[in-house]
């Protein structure tokens, strides 16, 4: 990739999944999903899935999210079966971007399409699990820690450390 070439994000369809579990395997390995597990995410929810592919068509970062329910989160690698009838945030699953794709415009611009997609769906803000230490990379975009109560502290003991974070859409 050219170092002026910045990836775009588009779309992602069930033909992106191969290469965006490439992409999972490959920086999130502790915490590995099956292939139809992230195949029914796309389903239920297309307009919030995202690829982001440079000038050559590789696949250098992807995005997983999905309207669900305000401090709560789904359990990794499990079977959702259907969305919540009255969902009030969208849930960032999954922000996966090779190292080559970082510090630029892709996750402000993922964003920005993610908060007109929920804006769509009357969803009010934005949640999501910083793992690995990228409390710090999503404070910078906005985000803010929440402190975790009841069911959702059980939640997030399989990741660790993680953070469980929120932020309203970017404005219209």
């Amino acid at each position: 990739m050219k170092a002026d070439s910045t990836p775009q994000w588009r779309a992602m369809t069930a033909s992106d999944l191969a290469e965006a579990q490439r992409i999972s395997d490959l920086l999130h390995p502790d915490y590995p999903e099956r292939d139809e597990v992230v195949a029914e995410k796309l389903m239920l929810s297309p307009a919030t899935h995202f690829i982001a592919v440079d000038e050559s068509g590789v696949a250098r970062g992807y995005a997983v999210a999905y309207p669900w329910i305000a401090d709560d989160m789904p359990q990794l690698d499990t079977f959702i079966r259907k969305l919540p009838d009255k969902p009030e945030v969208l849930y960032i699953h999954d922000v996966a971007l090779m190292p080559s794709a970082r510090g630029g415009p892709l996750v402000p611009d993922l964003l920005k399409r993610l908060s007109e997609a929920a804006r769509a769906q009357n969803l009010s803000g934005f949640t999501l699990a910083a793992l690995y230490g990228s409390e710090t990379a999503w404070f910078r975009h906005g985000f803010w820690r929440v402190q975790a109560k009841g069911t959702l502290v059980d939640q997030l003991a399989p990741y660790g450390p993680a953070v469980f974070m929120s932020r309203p859409l970017d404005p219209e």
